[in-house]
């Protein structure tokens, strides 16, 4: 029988595990399921232009980043989740990096195509969804919040 509960506990060590092993290049690397793309970088990366096509969904496991859209800026962290909305184009800055801890996240990109069943099991809303979700100012990243 199965159910959404895991047998044996987890934790935030297991996900940034996981992503190491499956992130071996830097920058993206593809996921095991369509839409779902694994990053990893090393260092500090300046700021650059980014577009994404569907609904996505973002998490940063090790690392922090900040994404400026339409002249608001947003940052996420292990602490803080971001959900940006289909054909948006924004600029993106890994804040946090290095080789003994690299930055490590997940972006899922939920098709549009799905039906509203599938996007509800998708986790996505069949309402229309905000462009942004969870925003956080710059100064309010960090570890303790959230």
């Amino acid at each position: 029988m199965a159910s959404g509960y895991l047998l044996s506990p987890t934790n935030s060590g297991d996900l940034i595990a996981e992503l190491a092993a499956r992130a071996p290049e830097m920058g993206a690397n593809s996921g095991l399921w369509p839409g779902l793309t694994i990053y990893r970088f090393t260092g500090p990366v300046g700021p650059s232009w980014e577009e994404i096509q569907s609904l996505s969904l973002c998490i940063v496991a090790q690392g922090r980043k900040r994404v400026t859209v339409d002249g608001n800026t947003y940052g996420y962290d292990p602490f803080h989740y971001l959900v940006l909305g289909s054909h948006l184009h924004f600029q993106a800055e890994i804040l946090e990096a290095s080789v003994s801890r690299p930055f490590l996240s997940f972006v899922l990109q939920i098709d549009p195509a799905l039906p509203p069943g599938g996007r509800a099991a998708a986790g996505q809303r069949p309402e229309p969804c905000p462009r942004l979700l969870q925003p956080v100012p710059p100064s309010g990243i960090g570890p303790g919040r959230g």
